[in-house]
């Protein structure tokens, strides 16, 4: 399956490709090879719209990582988005597309780190992709999005130990499955978290059911790291925001009768009638999941009112 996802995503270089990446890494200044390699995900996408803006990035967060791990391996590249869209360094500057106003941070952290160990560790090659100044990029396609695989298939080849790390989001799915090392953090009780955690739970008795010895299994790479408490704002109030509406809503439901109770999981298995994993469940399984699925729905809902607050998440 891993095979067929890399050949069909184009993950592999070819030698003019991999020449090229190699020249457009020298012209950047950053390093291409090495034994140790860390790549730090950046997240803003939260705070540009989407889901999770509990996972965004905290820059405090990335400078506290870096100065743990910095003495640990030879390079550590932060990659992913540069930063929130509105956010910039000068209030004159309002074009939404305009990555090079962004993310200025992450060059102060990598300028800092060079300052205290005197080499170049740190590389901040976020939206790397919107690169116009360069002519190597097209070459290897890192200007398109399946293109923007092979600069991390070069670093799986060109350095001895790489992992990737960062708060769970789609891009960090793509990189386990395409055989890269992932450690992937979120909070206790993260909304949606328990269906990423079973591609490690179960997937063991899925091959083993499919009979695919230990021996010729492909290591899926994908670790879970989980947190107390969130690195941003955002995230620890939404996080108390959470514990409070978690517990509002559990003792709202305990409190049915009966005959309420058994509606909800009549309901459910109108909705689950074909699933067959379903129909194994005892009643009181059914029961408990029914409640957990009720609570995860109105505290998914809740906390989507509440990220449309902006006064709470976008004050610097």
């Amino acid at each position: 399956m891993q095979e067929k996802l890399r050949d069909a995503w184009k993950v592999n270089s070819n030698e003019r490709e991999n020449d090229a990446i190699k020249k457009w890494l020298i012209e950047k200044g950053i390093s291409n090879r090495g034994d140790r390699l860390l790549i730090l995900w950046s997240r803003f996408s939260g705070k540009n719209g989407d889901i999770h803006i509990e996972h965004d990035t905290s820059y405090f967060g990335i400078r506290q990582i870096i100065d743990r791990a910095v003495d640990m391996y030879d390079a550590i590249m932060i990659t992913g988005d540069k930063a929130y869209q509105t956010e910039r360094r000068d209030t004159g500057w309002r074009k939404k597309d305009d990555s090079k106003k962004r993310g200025h941070q992450f060059d102060e952290i990598a300028e800092e780190v060079k300052n205290r160990v005197g080499v170049s560790k740190v590389f901040n090659i976020t939206e790397f992709w919107n690169d116009e100044d360069s002519n190597e990029l097209p070459k290897w396609g890192g200007n398109t999005r399946m293109g923007q695989f092979k600069l991390y298939e070069y670093f799986e080849t060109h350095f001895k130990e790489v992992k990737h790390l960062g708060f769970r989001s789609g891009n960090l799915e793509v990189m386990a499955m395409l055989g890269y090392k992932v450690l992937y953090m979120e909070e206790y009780g993260s909304i949606g978290g328990e269906r990423m955690a079973k591609w490690n739970d179960k997937r063991g008795k899925i091959l083993d059911e499919k009979g695919i010895s230990k021996e010729t299994r492909l290591d899926i790479g994908y670790q879970r790291i989980l947190l107390n408490v969130l690195p941003t704002r955002t995230g620890k109030y939404l996080q108390d925001k959470k514990a409070e509406i978690v517990k509002e809503v559990t003792e709202r439901i305990k409190g049915m009768d009966e005959e309420e109770k058994n509606e909800l999981v009549r309901k459910d298995k109108i909705r689950n009638k074909r699933n067959k994993i379903r129909k194994e469940e005892t009643e009181e399984e059914v029961y408990k999941r029914v409640i957990k699925e009720e609570i995860d729905k109105e505290v998914y809902k809740r906390i989507k009112e509440e990220k449309n607050r902006p006064t709470i998440f976008y004050s610097r």
